[in-house]
């Protein structure tokens, strides 16, 4: 029940802002029976209408060591090839470093049916469903990972707070809230450094040696 739960509460939180409500697949009543590669989970997208930046603003289970997560997708195939454009943070040992790459499938019938296998990912995932202006939900399986994955994209940077609100009370009354991260997208928290540290240090050791000379002269 708690993953039924849990996407009737995005359901929710979509209709919340306005978003005309659409049909999320039947899940069983625990999570972990739910088998994202089965065959009737899969959505036929428009590639024109899908195309676009979606941020990833929610994850479960969380990924450690991944933040600000952006996906551009775009409005044709080139040399029947769909290439997605990543880019993301990578957090570790506390070194903050912005990533980006692509990476394309091929425009086959699995792929025009949000089915995508990436070459170097263990991971697999699936678009579950979206209404292609506001929402998508993908859901994500491999033998790493022993309950299925779900993550949440937007086309705003930021949810707003009454979703954010909405989820977690309903994640915190059903007893997953563990499993759910809210993902850091700000602008702030994802631009890439800005090279000030390097200069104020540079600038320093510019001062350092005059003041040297200076007293050398002096003296």
């Amino acid at each position: 029940m708690k993953d039924q739960i849990f996407n009737r509460s995005l359901l929710l939180a979509f209709c919340i802002c306005g978003i005309e409500a659409i049909t999320l697949p039947r899940l069983p009543e625990n999570l972990q029976d739910f088998k994202c590669q089965e065959d009737d989970v899969g959505f036929k997208f428009n590639l024109t209408d899908l195309a676009g930046t979606w941020y990833e603003a929610l994850q479960m289970p969380s990924v450690p060591g991944m933040e600000c997560l952006n996906v551009s997708i775009p409005s044709a195939v080139s040399g029947n090839n769909l290439t997605l454009d990543l880019s993301y943070v990578t957090i570790l040992n506390n070194s903050w470093s912005l990533s980006r790459e692509a990476v394309s499938f091929p425009w086959n019938n699995s792929t025009q049916y949000g089915i995508f296998h990436p070459d170097a990912s263990k991971v697999s995932y699936k678009l579950v469903t979206t209404d292609y202006v506001s929402i998508a939900v993908v859901c994500g399986y491999g033998s790493t990972s022993l309950i299925p994955i779900f993550k949440f994209f937007t086309r705003d940077r930021e949810v707003s707070e009454e979703i954010f609100e909405l989820i977690n009370t309903q994640a915190e009354e059903n007893g997953y809230s563990s499993l759910i991260y809210w993902e850091k997208q700000s602008v702030e928290e994802c631009r890439e450094p800005s090279g000030q540290p390097a200069l104020a240090a540079l600038v320093g050791l510019i001062l350092l040696c005059g003041l040297s000379t200076w007293a050398s002269n002096y003296n």
